[in-house]
């Protein structure tokens, strides 16, 4: 169901301070919330192009205004942190978003993301990029 997506583990952490056990939420990192998030949609984890989203998306998530997001500056970032170029990152994740929509055969992908019973239109990678960021933003905001 499309509200599947929607739920993701709090983590608590056993502490122990002047004899009593407490029990603490631990924050998820964004790099964690954005893989379970990827993995959640159903995105082959052995792609390339998920390494790069998992990165591009947790460097989105960490910007105050996620509109402001240059993608063009993340492809570049990335082409330079694993030694690969501009257009193949930019292909890498093309590729992971085009797999992920396509294995998803129910149309929840598609709801989710706003297009309603369109299983055939998928974001672009920029849009991709932001919406996850903001929703993995808005997640780590409540934990």
């Amino acid at each position: 169901t499309e509200n599947e997506f929607l739920c993701y583990t709090v983590t608590y952490k056993q502490t122990e301070k002047n004899g009593e056990k407490n029990m603490g939420k631990v924050k998820q990192s964004l790099e964690d919330l954005t893989k379970e998030m990827l993995v959640d949609f159903g995105m082959p984890t052995h792609l390339k192009g998920y390494r790069y989203l998992c990165v591009a998306i947790a460097t989105a998530a960490k910007k105050r205004n996620i509109l402001n997001v240059k993608v063009k500056d993340l492809y570049t970032q990335l082409a330079e942190t694993y030694a690969d170029t501009i257009s193949n990152v930019e292909a890498a994740i093309r590729q992971a978003i085009d797999e992920t929509w396509a294995l998803d055969d129910t149309g929840t992908l598609a709801m989710y993301f706003g297009y309603g019973n369109d299983t055939e239109t998928r974001p672009e990678n920029e849009a991709f990029i932001v919406f996850v960021a903001d929703r993995v933003q808005m997640i780590r905001r409540f934990q």
